[in-house]
C-alpha cells in the first residue's frame, strides 16, 4: 500500500497495470510466440539456438508495482519451495554466497535467504533501476520489521 500512495497511482491504474503485466508475461511465455529458429551448422553446439522473444518489456516504476502485486507471492513460494527441497536433499550444504542474475525484486535472495540462513554475501543483477529501487525499499522495510 505504501509503494501504491507514493507513486501516485489509483488502485483502477494499478488493476490496468497487472492485467498489462499479466498478459503481456502469459503470452510472451507461450510457445507459439517464439521466434522460428534459423537453421545452424550440424558443428553448433545445441545451447546455442536459444529462443528469441518478439516481445520485450521495460520495466519502469509502474510495471514494477504491477509485477510486485501480480506476480511476486507466486515467485516467492516457488523459489521457496525450492531451495527447501534442495535442503533437504543435502542437508549438510551451508551455502556463503548466491548470484542472482535477473533478480528483479530480490525474491530469490529473500527465498534462498530463509532457507539458508549461512548466506551472507549475495550479489544481484538487474538491469531496471525501477526494481532495483523497489528491492531496495522491500529489504530496507524487512529489516524495520515491516511485513514485505
Amino acid at each position: 500500500d505504501q509503494a501504491l500512495k507514493e507513486s501516485g497511482l489509483t488502485r483502477k491504474q494499478l488493476l490496468d497495470d497487472v492485467y498489462r503485466i499479466q498478459h503481456f508475461l502469459n503470452v510472451r511465455e507461450a510457445p507459439g510466440n517464439m521466434i522460428a529458429r534459423r537453421p545452424t551448422p550440424r558443428w553448433r553446439r545445441r545451447d546455442e539456438r536459444a529462443p528469441e522473444f518478439k516481445n520485450t518489456v521495460t520495466y519502469g516504476p509502474r510495471e514494477t508495482i504491477a509485477l510486485l502485486a501480480a506476480r511476486q507471492p507466486g515467485y516467492y513460494a516457488t523459489a521457496r519451495r525450492i531451495f527447501e527441497q534442495l535442503a533437504q536433499r543435502d542437508p549438510v550444504r551451508a551455502p556463503r554466497s548466491m548470484l542472482d542474475f535477473g533478480s528483479g525484486l530480490g525474491t530469490a535472495v529473500w527465498a534462498s535467504h530463509a532457507t539458508w540462513p549461512s548466506l551472507t554475501r549475495f550479489l544481484c543483477v538487474e538491469p531496471s533501476t525501477a526494481m532495483v529501487a523497489m528491492a531496495q525499499q522491500l529489504l530496507t522495510d524487512t529489516h524495520r520489521g515491516a511485513p514485505a
